[in-house]
């Protein structure tokens, strides 16, 4: 978890059996803006690596970089 700008905020890690992929979901807990900010997915046919961030939500710099940190370190999930 991190704290921000007043706001909480985890990641959580998950397998998305319909896609085929591993994915990262940030999540703020409280604030303006709870609920699922972005998420970050390692897709296993193609080998691809997205993200994508939810318009019209505002997410700290820091924030976004620790998700993406984050994304990079867990996914693509170790053979």
């Amino acid at each position: 978890m991190l704290s921000a700008d007043g706001e909480l905020f985890e990641i959580v890690r998950l397998s998305d059996v319909e896609r085929d992929a591993m994915c990262l979901e940030l999540t703020a807990l409280r604030g303006e803006h709870p609920g699922i900010l972005a998420e970050a997915v390692w897709h296993d046919p193609t080998s691809t690596f997205t993200v994508r961030w939810f318009v019209g939500t505002p997410v700290p710099f820091e924030v976004a970089e620790w998700f993406l940190a984050s994304a990079r370190e867990l996914l693509p999930p170790s053979p």
